[in-house]
């Protein structure tokens, strides 16, 4: 049995009416999470949620194309998996920038429950997402409708990870320097969780 995942599809849907048109527009998607990991290695990282397994993730050029936002953030997420003898799978850091007036409904779960860890693991961090407005004030959303968002304001969905499996201290020092060489942690990360390593 793996420790546990990011548990949401992270659902986002946005909609409103073109600036220059007024030609009304929609888009949807789950966003991918990290996976718990297992008896038998790591968690897979960014994948997308059982019950939304057959859906593919966006490029963030259709996106921008198709859309009125600009992708201004899209990786793994450093230091988001759970630690233990293998690592939760990572999640993702999405900033969008909206480049009109628009709506977002927002369905999220496991906002608050980090996703645990198993047999000495530690847990990965749950989803969240954050609108940055204009005016500098931000606030966290988790099941919501119709959220206005002005132009100019960021949207961040920071997905959730997976729990980690087995005493971090157990974990081979070799994949932790794999870790630190690839981005998947930060020295700062294996200092406090893998200091064996170093």
């Amino acid at each position: 049995m793996p420790a546990a995942s990011g548990g949401d599809i992270n659902s986002l849907v946005w909609w409103g009416n073109r600036k220059d048109t007024g030609a009304p527009w929609a888009d949807g998607a789950p966003h991918p999470v990290g996976q718990g990991a297992s008896p038998r290695g790591d968690g897979a990282s960014a994948l997308m949620f059982l019950s939304e397994s057959a859906t593919r993730f966006t490029p963030a050029e259709v996106w921008e194309a198709r859309n009125p936002w600009r992708i201004e953030r899209l990786a793994l997420a450093p230091d988001s998996g759970g630690p233990g003898r293998f690592r939760g799978g990572l999640g993702l850091d999405l900033s969008f920038r909206c480049l009109e007036d628009q709506y977002l409904t927002a369905a999220l779960a496991r906002t608050e429950l980090e996703p645990w860890g198993l047999d000495g693991g530690l847990p990965g961090r749950p989803n969240r997402l954050t609108v940055e407005y204009p005016d500098g004030t931000a606030a966290d959303y988790a099941l919501r409708t119709r959220v206005p968002l002005p132009e100019g304001a960021v949207v961040h969905l920071r997905t959730g990870s997976g729990g980690g499996y087995g005493p971090p201290e157990e974990r081979d020092p070799e994949a932790v320097r794999a870790d630190l060489r690839e981005g998947y942690i930060t020295e700062e990360h294996a200092r406090e969780h893998y200091p064996h390593a170093l």
